[in-house]
This record gives structure tokens, sequence and C-alpha cells, in this order.
């Protein structure tokens, strides 16, 4: 009878042990996998983009792009658009027309930006206004 008892109490005392090792292995894995995706959010940023054609938003683009990204990088992954030495000369099929005058200019905040999009560094909370006008 004492033995069954001790056998008992041995059994399920392993039994416990063993559950708690399967919870802390489970709670280890969440924690790396929470570890991961923050690293991952941390990288990026989120802006705004805007497509203005005389006066009228053509189009409006929440993005998120890596940090350190540039202006370029964010336009190539989120518009369809065409460049010729860091400038910007078509977005969404509308062309520059030098002929008439007409191009493309932008502003981060308000301010008028004036370097090429591959120069231009973007940082969280941006927004860019694209403006196609005559001058």
């Amino acid at each position: 009878m004492k033995k069954s008892l001790i056998s008992l109490v041995l059994l399920v005392s392993l039994v416990g042990f063993a559950g708690c090792t399967t919870a802390n292995e489970t709670s280890t894995t969440t924690t790396k996998s929470t570890t991961i995706q923050s690293q991952s959010k941390e990288n990026e940023i989120s802006l705004t983009i805007s497509l203005v054609k005389e006066e009228e938003v053509v189009e409006e683009k929440a993005v998120t792009v890596e940090e350190g990204s540039n202006l370029m990088d964010a336009m190539k992954a989120n518009f369809e658009m065409q460049e010729e030495n860091g400038m910007i000369t078509s977005i969404e099929g509308i062309e520059q027309n030098t002929k008439d005058n007409y191009f493309w200019t932008y502003t981060i905040n308000d301010e008028m930006i004036m370097t090429g999009a591959n120069e231009t560094e973007l940082h969280e909370g941006d927004k860019v206004v694209f403006t196609y006008s005559k001058f």
C-alpha cells in the first residue's frame, strides 16, 4: 500500500512538471514572435502622399515604407511613375509638358522641396503633396 501511494505521488508530480515545461516553452515562443513584430514596425514609417491637378486631389494614399527610405522609393512602390535624373516626370499617367510649362512639384509638410525625390529622405508622419501645375 505504501509503495502504491508513493508511486502515485511520483506519477502525479511528473505529470505536473511536464505540464509546467510545456507552458513555459509556449510563452517563450510567443514572446519571441511579439519581439520580431515590434522590431519590424519600429523600422517602418507611415506617411501620406497626395496628387493634386488643377487644385483637385486626384489621389491620396496612406503608405508605409522602411525608415530611411527616400521619396523616389516610396513613389515607385506605390504609384505608376517615370523619372529622369532623379526628377519625377510622370505620375499615374500624367506627364510633365515642357512645351506648355506644366511640371510636377512637391511639398513635404507644406514646405516646397527643391531637391530630387531620390535625395529626399522621408520621416514619420510626413505629408507629401505632388502638384501638377503651370509655371
